[in-house]
């Protein structure tokens, strides 16, 4: 494969060989669209690749043999920072904390954060519509995005990028490429949207008993400071536990405030223990306790993950349905954190003893319950390879379908990161 790229000799682009894959390292959109023409004319199939995170296998590849790996890296420009509207216009490649470090030299924010920010790019950012830390005051990266260059398999170049707030010109088509995981089209540039940062930064570290004080929390912190409130994490007991190294049956809650008022929020907090507070401090020591908790999982065999969101109202529901099912089946050890303010959580386990068909029962037990309460399998990390089963068995029929007929109009040979987000 990586002898018939060459022999294309397209713009003298950069080819490696890597474990049996070839990677191609396109420079601009041009060299993007005419290897993609190539491509689909060959009936090459290709891989887009950002940050490689790879939470759900995005990037794997079926066959080296007949397919490509594209990578955005060469592609890394911040090129414009149009300061009289507020857009930042990026290329694919820039990972997400050069753009927050560019947005805050200006004295701007860029909201969407997550732990893997040093090594995602904005273009798979974008690809699996990604959430984070701040998606309760901010939302997803879909919305705060304001147009996106993509190219399609066949080598079009889709340029909407867009400087405008309001433009009601037609629908806004790149908004079918936010959480398309790479199988519609190749996003090679994007025009973000910029906040004016905040004078206060307050965050704390609270420690909680009751998982009922959560939610109650959480509710009074919403209606009180609800355009200040921007996260509000939870970490369950054994993450906890193993985090500091020493049992505990306690949540850890995280809580950050941006306001441009010099005050305190610690009245708030009466009833509940401090741990930790910071205000205004560059070198956190809460967030990284954030980022440990999901870095420390492998080392202690938390392997098998569960990426779900529900109502607010229906979480006791589930963590209760959850604890007669561990009760009844000791071999299930849960691990769970999330974003619980804007209702999702990473329920994770470790599996004793592990096979399928252990996997099998609590995948369908997890997924059967959180359909049935009104919430979503897929929260955050998309479908991938992993899970590209999951939109037929649990979405409408019509759904299933509708997604088929996108895929079939920007990519009728399914060339593009063929099995991700649905089985071809």
């Amino acid at each position: 494969m990586l002898k018939e790229i060459k022999h294309i000799n397209l713009l003298k682009l950069k080819t490696q060989n890597n474990n049996g894959s070839t990677i191609v390292f396109p420079k601009n959109t041009l060299e993007v669209s005419k290897l993609l023409k190539l491509c689909n004319k060959r009936k090459i199939e290709v891989v887009p690749i950002g940050g490689n995170t790879n939470r759900v296998k995005g990037t794997f590849q079926t066959d080296k043999t007949k397919s490509i790996l594209m990578s955005l890296k060469q592609m890394n420009k911040i090129k414009t920072i149009d300061e009289d509207n507020l857009i930042m216009t990026v290329e694919a490649g820039v990972t997400l904390e050069r753009v927050q470090q560019k947005a805050l030299s200006k004295a701007y924010l860029f909201p969407v954060h997550v732990a893997s920010h040093k090594e995602c790019n904005i273009g798979g950012n974008i690809s699996t519509n990604v959430g984070g830390l701040q998606v309760l005051k901010y939302g997803n990266i879909e919305n705060n995005i304001n147009g996106l260059e993509i190219v399609l398999m066949d080598g079009t170049i889709i340029n909407q990028l867009s400087i405008l707030k309001k433009d009601n010109f037609g629908p806004k088509i790149w908004k079918l490429f936010c959480g398309s995981e790479g199988t519609y089209g190749i996003i090679t540039q994007a025009s973000l949207n910029l906040l004016p940062k905040k004078n206060y930064t307050y965050t704390y570290l609270i420690e909680i008993s009751k998982f009922t004080a959560l939610f109650k929390l959480f509710k009074q912190l919403r209606s009180k400071y609800f355009d200040q409130l921007t996260s509000y994490e939870v970490i369950f007991p054994e993450p906890v536990s193993i985090l500091n190294q020493k049992y505990t049956k306690k949540f850890n809650i995280i809580v950050e405030f941006n306001s441009n008022e010099n005050k305190s929020f610690n009245n708030d907090f009466e009833k509940f223990k401090v741990i930790k507070f910071e205000k205004n401090k560059i070198q956190s020591q809460i967030w990284p306790l954030r980022t440990k908790v999901v870095t420390q999982q492998a080392e202690n065999s938390y392997l098998y993950k569960f990426d779900i969101s529900l109502p607010l109202n229906n979480w006791s529901i589930f963590l209760n349905a959850v604890k007669i099912f561990h009760k009844d089946n000791a071999s299930y050890e849960p691990y769970f954190f999330g974003h619980l303010g804007d209702g999702n959580l990473h329920c994770n386990y470790k599996i004793n003893n592990s096979n399928q068909k252990k996997y099998q029962k609590l995948e369908n037990s997890i997924y059967q319950l959180v359909i049935k309460l009104g919430g979503s399998i897929a929260a955050e990390h998309g479908l991938g390879y992993s899970k590209n089963h999951l939109i037929k068995k649990y979405k409408s029929r019509e759904h299933f379908e509708i997604l088929n007929k996108i895929k079939s109009l920007f990519d009728k040979d399914k060339l593009l990161n063929r099995n991700k987000l649905i089985k071809s």
